[in-house]
């Protein structure tokens, strides 16, 4: 069986992290994935998604160039003979998804990862577009009952396919916390804040920025970890400069250690505006890290006594002092075994998967 996944496949993208996470434990000798990347370019996945016997094509973007985009599109539907589509934009689905249905590919799917998107006018496009969904898709999945809804309305049905990942790479490295440490010369009475995000404007990284400030005026000793890249990075290194903290922040960026930087941290801090699911406070979980967590990321993202959710309204003095209280290490525990029970485990997600997939096919 072969799927063609529409999503951009960047480096800092979490819904190309969730596609990569499936596409690593899918069974590649019953089912082959390849992906429309609305990116032009390379990305760290890309070696990969070749080693595994996948395709990657890049399309141009659409801003500006519609129609070379529609082209770009059409001729990787028309070349690649697959049986199911499965798209991860959001309105931007509409344009492959037509296209697959005049190609004849019974099998079209919208997948939803947000439950917010900032933009007034698209937002009123999406409203409007819950109407018509059906006209362009045959199948309706979402990472969280808050994605399917603000991107499906309460129409149509959904299947609910969970941000899952590998419980095992996650538990709690003493070794890899002193290694790393080390290496960022850290003393081991360091108070590390931890945070994986995008650096754009729905990670809200500023408010952590002003909360991390107030720490750091009680705690000299504290530290600001993040990983991760985007576009308002350079923006949010001269206002870390401009605050007098950047010795006290690191900007990791992109790598493949994350599981192993989670050990890092004592306290992961998640002050999104919006989220569809929240699968780092999933990973900060496991690892045995105390989460705050803001009142906009569904309550799905829960599955531990570990989170302490807290609203963004109440400002980042009394944010600050909830992180405060973990300024102590605390034990870690394993909490591999309840993420699995709740159904983040990937290996028996991508069992799901496979099986819808060969059910849609039928």
């Amino acid at each position: 069986m072969k799927v063609l996944h529409v999503a951009t496949m960047t480096n800092s993208s979490g819904v190309a992290s969730f596609l990569m996470n499936y596409y690593r434990n899918i069974n590649r000798g019953e089912i082959q994935f390849d992906f429309l990347s609305t990116s032009l370019s390379e990305s760290d996945y890309s070696e990969e998604i070749y080693k595994l016997g996948g395709n990657i094509f890049f399309v141009s973007k659409y801003k500006g160039h519609l129609l070379e985009y529609i082209i770009n599109v059409k001729n990787v539907i028309e070349n690649g003979a697959y049986d199911i589509i499965h798209c991860h934009e959001f309105l931007l689905s509409v344009i492959s998804l037509s296209l697959a249905k005049k190609k004849g590919i019974k099998t079209r799917i919208i997948h939803s990862h947000s439950n917010y998107i900032s933009s007034k006018y698209k937002r009123l496009l999406v409203y409007l577009f819950r109407n018509f969904w059906s006209l362009f898709a045959t199948d309706f999945f979402a990472c969280s009952i808050e994605a399917a809804h603000f991107l499906f309305g309460k129409r149509y049905k959904y299947e609910i396919f969970n941000n899952a990942i590998e419980p095992e790479k996650f538990i709690f490295n003493n070794t890899a916390r002193n290694d790393i440490r080390n290496d960022l010369r850290l003393s081991k009475n360091a108070f590390v804040i931890g945070y994986v995000a995008r650096l754009d404007k729905g990670k809200n990284h500023f408010f952590l920025i002003n909360l991390f400030r107030i720490i750091v005026q009680e705690n000299i000793n504290a530290y600001l970890l993040l990983i991760g890249e985007g576009t308002l990075q350079e923006e949010i290194k001269k206002y870390v400069a401009a605050l007098g903290i950047l010795n006290n922040v690191f900007f990791y960026g992109v790598t493949k250690k994350v599981h192993e930087l989670y050990s890092v941290m004592d306290v992961f801090v998640f002050p999104s505006l919006f989220e569809g699911f929240g699968i780092v406070g999933i990973e900060a979980q496991c690892a045995g890290l105390p989460v705050i967590a803001s009142t906009n990321i569904p309550k799905a993202m829960q599955v531990t006594n570990l989170v302490h959710w807290l609203d963004l309204e109440i400002g980042a003095e009394e944010w600050a002092k909830k992180v405060l209280e973990f300024s102590m290490f605390h034990k870690r525990m394993n909490m591999s075994k309840i993420i699995t029970q709740n159904g983040y485990n990937i290996k028996i997600e991508c069992k799901k998967l496979e099986m819808e997939y060969f059910r849609l096919k039928k």
